[in-house]
């Protein structure tokens, strides 16, 4: 009982701060109280999943798969663990297993919110109609939560429709007021939408307001910055989201373009470097993964290796002609 106490109470505190070691602890006293309660290392698995989603650690990755493994092995029939194996593949671009966990949860419980979101989600690169549909009569169903908001939004966005994508997310800031990851994904919006000083207004009052707990808002004010040509401006940006999220394969790859433009190429050509070592270590988890792929072609091509890009260009052309 106890034990089921402290999970339940991690689990009211991590839906505010993924970040908090206080959570984390909370995790782990239950599990040493009851070592084979299931529940607590699934929390932990979707802690750490969030993790990776701010910083693209590889470590944190692998402890994450590691503690849903563990969670599965134990009670492999529980949604909660179910829902979190789902997470984890999703995150790593393994949509048939993310669909097949996600499915398992939805058998028992065919209202539950997030497996349905995250089912959705599995198919917004692949079957982008039905994954818009599913997300808007999910949000007919659930119009008070942020999740499928934020879900339409990015399909939205990965499809060039900025600004339906920035109206989707005004809805889910509006319903996380403060929230780190909504900022983030609305200035993410509005950038490739073009309202670059309403972008840049958001992010600075978000900045200025408190140290960010990740480097999003760093790197997409360094982004606001690089367009307008602000180069010093945005190496210095780039470098703050670093210190908070310095295996970001993508934010690497930013920081070299704004080197290259400050500095030139062969200041610019060790952060390339960095960028492909980061790259090849996200692709052993998933050789597909399209967002890695784009970033170790660019980096390829940065450093002149044009044979690397060429073969990347052509199977990403190939195999992700509708991203």
């Amino acid at each position: 009982a106890k034990a089921y106490e402290m999970y339940l109470l991690a689990r009211q505190q991590a839906t505010a701060d993924f970040l908090d070691e206080h959570v984390e602890r909370l995790y782990r006293d239950a599990i040493e109280i009851s070592p084979r309660f299931a529940l607590p290392y699934a929390g932990l698995c979707r802690l750490y999943v969030a993790r990776y989603s701010a910083n693209e650690s590889i470590n944190i990755y692998e402890q994450g798969e590691k503690l849903c493994f563990r969670a599965w092995a134990l009670d492999e029939r529980s949604p909660e663990v179910s829902t979190a194996l789902g997470n984890l593949y999703a995150k790593s671009g393994q949509n048939e297993k993310a669909r097949e966990s996600y499915r398992k949860v939805l058998a028992i419980n065919p209202h539950d919110y997030r497996a349905q979101v995250g089912l959705a989600a599995t198919y917004t690169k692949e079957n982008p109609d039905l994954s818009e549909s599913q997300l808007k009569a999910i949000i007919e169903q659930h119009p008070g939560s942020p999740a499928a908001y934020t879900q339409l939004q990015y399909l939205y966005f990965l499809q060039g429709r900025y600004a339906e994508a920035v109206a989707q997310q005004r809805r889910a800031l509006k319903l996380q007021p403060g929230s780190e990851a909504a900022i983030f994904r609305l200035s993410s919006g509005l950038l490739l939408a073009g309202m670059f000083e309403e972008a840049k207004s958001l992010l600075s009052e978000a900045i200025e307001a408190g140290s960010p707990r990740v480097g999003d808002l760093y790197l997409n004010l360094g982004t606001a910055m690089f367009f307008n040509g602000d180069f010093a401006e945005a190496v210095e940006m780039y470098r703050a989201a670093l210190g908070l999220m310095p295996d970001d394969t993508s934010a690497n790859r930013n920081y070299g373009d704004a080197v290259w433009h400050l500095e030139g190429r062969e200041a610019a050509e060790p952060v390339f470097e960095n960028v492909i070592r980061l790259a090849k270590k996200h692709l052993e988890i998933n050789p597909d993964d399209t967002e890695s792929n784009l970033n170790l072609a660019t980096a390829y091509a940065s450093i002149g290796d044009t044979e690397n890009f060429e073969r990347l260009k052509a199977k990403l052309l190939e195999t992700q002609n509708t991203d």
